[in-house]
């Protein structure tokens, strides 16, 4: 990392006066996503003042149909704002280019120091549920979503499915931006991983806050994996062997609880009465001991997991599907456990890429 600042401070003394933009991020919604600076996702040097323009790229998941406001800050305070009517580039669904020219309000090239832009989209209240997009890539056997919901990972707005049969060419995570166009890197993500086209893996996804993505492997009694927002690596985190000695477990769903650089994951078996609902404590980021830890036991035959699903809260309630029913059933708190702390939910438009300025 140091060897990479020293590089970048060379190459802001080779250009005289320039910028080193950082890693950008986003807010939500109608929200701007992918954003990218001079076509970088991640840091990029480039020369400021006049004549040496910026390229801001975004992504916004529905037109703005009130417009986009982008403000360069410096301190909090606007030293250039560009404001960009409905219809044109800046407002619409998908991509967007916007050119800044590195000027501030009154056309003097801007100074050495730190900026951020923002990027604030608005758009009429639709009333009702609306579809927004067209349908994402076709595939067979689309099962699991999840969706990257952290405005400060560079991914922000990432939809991801699942693809669990229909030939080992497709199988795998579908990686789709927040108008459900393919990733830049590529839509199918295989995370190096042996998926066996048999409708087992991957049986389910959970974003998690650690602005990474676990994956549900149900080819036999249930395991985790987790792999990054470009799906392109595994690791195996929850294994049989967490949960030797239990009775013909048949793990179908999970959850995962970050909190801190620990957690907890959760499994939930489908069979009555089984064993319930589970949980491992994360260490190093993988499963601790074996069998873990029964936080629910299931008192009717009505309640399995397989057919609705096990999700957790950050007070640790848990829910679970009924099949008798069809519809959740809340049980608090879970046994033993502690609580993650409150995601604050992100404001209702507008996303933001932070920048820095070096000499």
């Amino acid at each position: 990392m140091k060897r990479n600042q020293l590089k970048l401070c060379l190459l802001a003394a080779a250009f005289g006066l320039a910028l080193l933009w950082a890693t950008p991020s986003a807010r939500a919604n109608v929200y701007a996503t992918n954003i990218k600076l001079n076509g970088n996702l991640t840091a990029s040097t480039v020369g400021a003042g006049s004549g040496v323009p910026l390229t801001i790229t975004f992504r916004l998941n529905q037109a703005a149909t009130y417009g986009t406001v982008i403000n360069i800050l410096s301190s909090g305070t606007p030293v250039r704002t560009l404001t960009i009517a409905s219809g044109s580039q800046g407002t619409l669904q998908g991509l967007n280019t916007v050119v800044w020219d590195g000027n501030d309000g009154s056309g003097n090239p801007i100074t050495t120091g730190t900026y951020t832009i923002s990027i604030t989209a608005a758009a009429a209240d639709l009333g009702a549920w609306t579809q927004i997009s067209t349908s994402a890539s076709t595939a067979p056997a689309f099962y699991a979503v999840a969706v990257n919901d952290n405005p400060s990972s560079p991914y922000y707005g990432r939809v991801f499915a699942g693809n669990k049969n229909g030939g080992s060419s497709i199988c795998g995570i579908r990686k789709m931006n927040n108008d459900l166009s393919d990733a830049d890197e590529g839509g199918l993500g295989k995370c190096n991983f042996a998926w066996n086209n048999d409708g087992y893996n991957p049986f389910g996804l959970k974003y998690a806050p650690n602005d990474q993505l676990y994956f549900f492997d149900w080819e036999g009694s249930g395991d985790i994996y987790v792999t990054d927002n470009t799906c392109s690596t595994n690791k195996h985190v929850l294994t049989s062997a967490n949960y030797s000695g239990l009775t013909s477990p048949n793990f179908e769903d999970f959850e995962v609880m970050i909190i801190g650089n620990g957690g907890y994951f959760f499994m939930g078996d489908n069979t009555y009465p089984g064993n319930g609902v589970r949980a491992w404590p994360i260490v190093n980021g993988v499963a601790s001991g074996s069998p873990g830890t029964q936080v629910l036991q299931y008192n009717t035959a009505a309640i399995l997991i397989g057919d609705g699903g096990l999700a957790v809260d950050t007070q640790t309630n848990i829910y679970v599907g009924t099949l008798q029913t069809r519809l959740p059933a809340r049980f608090s708190p879970g046994r033993g456990l502690g609580t993650a702390p409150p995601r604050s939910p992100p404001p209702h438009a507008g996303g933001s890429a932070a920048a820095t300025a070096t000499a």
